[in-house]
């Protein structure tokens, strides 16, 4: 990890930053001014609403400040997905309803539906260059539509479930996996195919390094691969698994399995993260081989989300009981340690800057967290539900200014101006 200390990062004054667990905080005055700056967001034992209670405060008869810009409600039921595309013009959104909808940031218009999926759209992206958006749904049926006319330009369906899909970043190359472990590479619009093979788990995520040849893969076993995507060849494969009793199909008997739930890639295309479903974050270094060089713990809870900041020395880390740490890759320190309310949990991360990090949470509130200060600056409200989604621009002529869309199981998306 030395050769990380030499880079250039925009703020010098990071090891100042102190580790705060704020559950630990005795002096009763600080706890409650950190407590009102949060919102009453940090965990307080006694001094907050029960799961029940706060379930509650979203019914109906509750009035709810919303502050986006535009609601977005033409789904049925939960929307799954969305992304903004590389102008920060477009949105599309899945859902439910087995539809997509591509759509106006400025006015919330749709362009154009993405209609004949069997099941929930539950993956949606646009490629490199905005001129194609690709939808799929959970039984593993994919469609590229053409932006420009909204026609559908091909389609596939594939031998199981999807578990998730992405573009190459510089050509017309769909990556996707299933739950038979399967990763599906294909040409678009041609439709050629390749298959990496299966070692008989499911294919939970995968992350194309920067270089675009090489693919970080990880399993439901805990197994994380290195794929050769000319040669279709696995470079190599490491367990990052921490035990836990999971119950197999043919036997009684418990086996030790800790599957990989998500994972990020650092900006230099050296290191990645990898979160498991039990609280476990496993630092790769990506060479020749992969080596685990560092483990994290976040709790017991699931890794929902993790996220490699590109202009500063910070992973955040986020889990579904509401549990957010930020890590100093550098120093290989803990930096911060919160905890949200227990009905918090946190779906998605994203940098913003160097010291600010947006959390999408269970509640339906976005939080903006600033690592420096370590307290939660603003709060985006009016969601009604769960969120699911978060898409990030840095925005374009028409939203004069970076934005983000989240998507909810209250049947809306939203768009938010930072």
């Amino acid at each position: 990890m030395d050769d990380m200390n030499e880079s250039d990062h925009e703020h010098d004054d990071t090891n100042d930053i102190p580790v705060i667990d704020l559950n630990d905080i005795e002096d009763e005055n600080l706890a409650l001014e950190i407590s009102d700056v949060l919102n009453d967001d940090l965990v307080e034992h006694g001094d907050h609403p029960s799961d029940e209670e706060k379930v509650n405060d979203l019914s109906e008869d509750v009035i709810i400040e919303d502050n986006s810009l535009i609601t977005f409600n033409h789904h049925i039921g939960s929307i799954f997905c969305c992304d903004v595309n590389q102008l920060g013009e477009l949105c599309a959104t899945g859902g439910e309803d087995d539809l997509a909808f591509v759509w106006n940031i400025d006015t919330g218009n749709i362009l154009f539906h993405c209609d004949g999926h069997k099941d929930s759209v539950t993956q949606i992206a646009f490629n490199h260059d905005s001129k194609y958006l690709v939808t799929g749904d959970l039984v593993g049926l994919l469609k590229v539509w053409n932006v420009t006319d909204g026609k559908l330009v091909w389609e596939y369906e594939l031998d199981s479930d999807l578990e998730w899909i992405s573009w190459h970043h510089q050509s017309n190359v769909l990556l996707s996996s299933t739950v038979g472990g399967e990763i599906w590479i294909f040409k678009i619009p041609s439709g050629q195919c390749r298959v990496l093979e299966s070692h008989g788990y499911s294919c939970t995520s995968g992350k194309l390094l920067l270089n675009g040849l090489h693919l970080l893969t990880g399993y439901a076993d805990g197994i994380c691969k290195l794929w050769d995507l000319k040669t279709a060849s696995c470079l190599s494969s490491i367990s990052t698994n921490t035990p836990v009793a999971m119950e197999t199909d043919d036997t009684d008997d418990d086996v030790s399995k800790s599957g990989v739930q998500v994972m990020d890639l650092h900006l230099s295309g050296s290191l990645a993260a990898v979160g498991d479903c039990n609280g476990s974050v496993s630092i790769l270094l990506l060479q020749d081989t992969i080596k685990i060089i560092d483990n994290l713990t976040i709790g017991s809870s699931s890794v929902e989300s993790l996220s490699f900041s590109n202009k500063s020395q910070f992973l955040a880390a986020g889990s579904l009981n509401g549990q957010l740490i930020i890590w100093d890759i550098n120093t290989q320190k803990l930096r911060f340690n919160i905890e949200f309310t227990s009905n918090s949990g946190i779906v998605s991360l994203q940098w913003i800057s160097a010291d600010n990090l947006l959390s999408a949470c269970l509640d339906g509130i976005i939080r903006l967290f600033n690592v420096k200060s370590g307290i939660v600056e603003r709060c985006f409200t009016g969601h009604r539900d769960s969120i699911l989604s978060m898409s990030f621009s840095t925005g374009s002529s028409i939203t004069n200014g970076s934005i983000f869309i989240t998507t909810s199981d209250d049947s809306t998306a939203k768009l938010y101006r930072i």
